[in-house]
């Protein structure tokens, strides 16, 4: 019987090849898993972008309902009432604001469909803020007449009283965030809508459109 003899050389070379050949069968293998696991993440990826496109159009679109729902209100701050709110809203108005010709802005309480306080949050006793009037909503029949006492209000700075768009709790956010920005100049609510205007952009460039996923 004749034996093969092998050289430790040989069985080295042997092994060596085996292994690499085991070796390089393992990294294919283990290769194209991750290469599934990548693609598998990515499409996870894009599912999750769109799910997070999706809310927030949703979220947006909500918070346009819920600010339209308001285009008839005005928020007015420091005014402190007495008796009926309407005649005391009307009032105050009609005698301190005046329209563009300088004729008084005058309102009656029977254009007011609603002026009531708003509840206000928890306020400590003894504070300085628990002896601030509460805010007053305001519903105006006519939204035009609104209007007019919006443009109005500048006439009240300097005082302890003014007067402000009703918005939303994201809108009103999205403006005090705006307001102390460092990279606008000014910003400010109209119809509901919130515009800025950049310190970088001219003076009488046109303002940006902003919302509460925008800015």
């Amino acid at each position: 019987t004749s034996t093969v003899s092998i050289t430790k050389e040989e069985l080295d070379s042997i092994t060596s090849v085996a292994v690499k050949a085991a070796v390089d069968k393992i990294t294919t293998f283990f290769n194209e898993k991750l290469d599934q696991l990548n693609k598998t993440i990515e499409k996870q990826q894009e599912t999750i972008s769109a799910l997070e496109a999706r809310v927030k159009k949703a979220e947006t679109a909500n918070n346009n309902l819920e600010q339209y729902s308001r285009r008839s209100h005005l928020r007015i701050h420091g005014l402190q009432t007495t008796g009926d709110c309407k005649t005391a809203v009307a009032s105050f108005i009609s005698n301190k604001l005046k329209l563009p010709n300088g004729a008084p802005l005058v309102v009656t309480p029977e254009e007011l469909d609603a002026a009531h306080p708003l509840p206000s949050r928890t306020r400590s006793s003894g504070n300085a803020d628990s002896q601030k009037p509460h805010p007053i909503i305001v519903r105006f029949h006519a939204r035009d007449l609104r209007d007019k006492v919006l443009r109005s209000r500048k006439q009240l700075k300097g005082s302890r009283v003014s007067i402000a768009e009703d918005l939303t709790a994201a809108n009103a956010q999205l403006l005090r965030r705006l307001q102390q920005s460092e990279h606008f100049q000014s910003a400010w609510s109209w119809g509901g809508k919130i515009y800025a205007r950049h310190k970088s952009s001219p003076h009488d460039s046109r303002p940006v459109r902003m919302d509460i996923h925008t800015a």
